[in-house]
């Protein structure tokens, strides 16, 4: 028996028996679709499986991250609860701060209210200071016109007695000393003297005028007290008493006088100054008694000195043709060199450095010479037979026979040894005979010779 059946998607699904009488199922034509959906729905499941489990691990995860979520909200209000606790500090802070600004405004309330006293205060002493310079200011004005007085009376410039009506009051009294100059020439013209009367009713004045400078009559006139009626002024007087000055100490001296010019006219009595030394005027002859440079001269006559033994000059002697003047020389030779000595103590005073010479000589023809000399110093136990120094020479020539010829002063000669104070010096002078300057052709007569040297002392002591 054949029965009729509706497939899944509504198509017939028909049943019969085969031979055998067994039954057999027929599928329509939408088995094979069926089939495929089937697959279909297999694999959708299998999808959803593997969604699932998908889910499951996002799930897994998602709880770890709520569970981190957690514990970080545990930490989040472990620090909400200290930032609650700072933010109570925080205000008592605050608190304290405001506290602290309300007394410092106080206090600068109070400085400000003192500033404001001290800048009146400041005012008030500005203000009588002030006042206290115009009362120095009036009062010196005042000294002023005290101390000076004006008058247009017409008086003529001299000593004696003179007089004067004076513009205005003065506190003149007699007795005072004043000076009385002319406006148009106050420094070249003028009257020193001592007041001997003063009316301040009629404002007349007299003074006996001692000095005065200037000439001509005048009436612009300007009357000073002098601040000492005994003092001197700065353009000159006279001393009527002692002069006396304090002692000398390291910070200055007593007295200062500044060295210049000579006066041309000298007179008797006067001192000056100049950077050759200090002189003095007496009975008409100036005399120098300080010496700048320390300079002082040894006068030695040739006929004092010493011939060496070898090679010494010849012994001259003379006697002019008029006058019968002797002349007495050491004859130097003119191509020989020849020398002779002179030996002494030299003062103490002098510096032990070097020394000149200037000599003095003649000859009987015309020429030029070159005299020399060289110096060795001899102290306590120093062997006389010492060494001399180096010599120095100067030129010089013969104007005319037998005039005295003097020489310019030589180089200086460094003396030999070493020079002590009180020392022996031995000098030696002789004539250069072979020095191609020797020009002159017959014996040079030297008279003397002046040996200068330098002193560092006012006297031997």
């Amino acid at each position: 028996m054949a029965a009729a059946l509706l497939s899944a998607r509504g198509g017939p699904i028909i049943l019969a028996r085969n031979s055998e009488g067994r039954p057999v199922v027929k599928l329509g034509e939408n088995v094979a679709e069926a089939a495929r959906q089937a697959a279909r729905a297999e694999a959708s499941a299998d999808g959803v499986e593997t969604f699932a489990d998908a889910a499951e691990a996002s799930a897994t995860a998602a709880a770890g991250s709520a569970t981190a979520a957690a514990g970080s909200a545990t930490a989040a209000a472990g620090s909400a609860t200290s930032a609650a606790g700072s933010a109570t500090a925080a205000s008592g802070s605050a608190s304290a701060a405001a506290g602290s600004a309300s007394d410092a405004n106080d206090d600068a309330i109070a400085a400000a209210a003192s500033a404001t006293a001290a800048a009146g205060s400041a005012t008030a002493a500005s203000g009588s200071a002030t006042a206290a310079s115009n009362s120095a200011a009036a009062a010196a004005a005042s000294a002023v016109a005290a101390l000076t007085a004006a008058s247009t009376s017409s008086v003529a410039i001299g000593t004696g007695s003179k007089g004067f009506t004076l513009t205005a009051d003065a506190a003149f009294v007699s007795g005072q000393g004043v000076v009385i100059t002319s406006n148009a020439n106050p420094t070249t013209h003028y009257m020193v003297g001592t007041i001997t009367a003063y009316n301040s009713g009629t404002d007349a004045l007299t003074v006996n005028v001692t000095s005065s400078a200037g000439s001509g009559t005048r009436s612009d006139w300007t009357i000073g007290l002098l601040p000492n009626s005994n003092a001197l002024l700065k353009s000159g007087g006279t001393m009527e008493g002692k002069l006396g000055m304090v002692a000398s100490a390291s910070g200055g001296a007593s007295a200062n006088m500044p060295a210049g010019a000579a006066p041309s006219s000298p007179a008797d009595g006067d001192e000056w100054a100049t950077t050759a030394g200090r002189f003095h005027r007496m009975n008409g002859a100036t005399r120098q008694y300080v010496f700048a440079d320390g300079v002082h001269e040894i006068p030695i006559p040739a006929t004092a000195m010493t011939r060496r033994t070898t090679n010494g000059p010849a012994v001259g002697s003379s006697e002019t043709t008029t006058n019968k003047i002797m002349v007495e020389t050491l004859d130097f030779d003119a191509s020989t060199a020849e020398y002779a000595q002179i030996r002494f103590l030299m003062p103490k005073r002098w510096d032990k450095g070097t020394v000149k010479v200037q000599y003095i000589w003649t000859a009987t023809t015309t020429g030029n010479v070159v005299w020399a000399c060289r110096a060795v110093a001899i102290s306590d136990d120093d062997p006389i037979d010492a060494a001399f120094g180096t010599a120095q020479s100067v030129t010089d020539g013969v104007t005319a026979a037998n005039d005295v010829m003097v020489s310019a002063q030589s180089s200086a000669i460094t003396v030999g040894g070493s020079p002590a104070n009180g020392d022996m010096v031995v000098f030696e002078f002789y004539r250069d005979a072979a020095n191609g300057s020797d020009t002159l052709a017959a014996d040079a007569k030297l008279l003397g010779v002046r040996i200068i040297l330098t002193t560092d002392a006012a006297d031997d002591s």
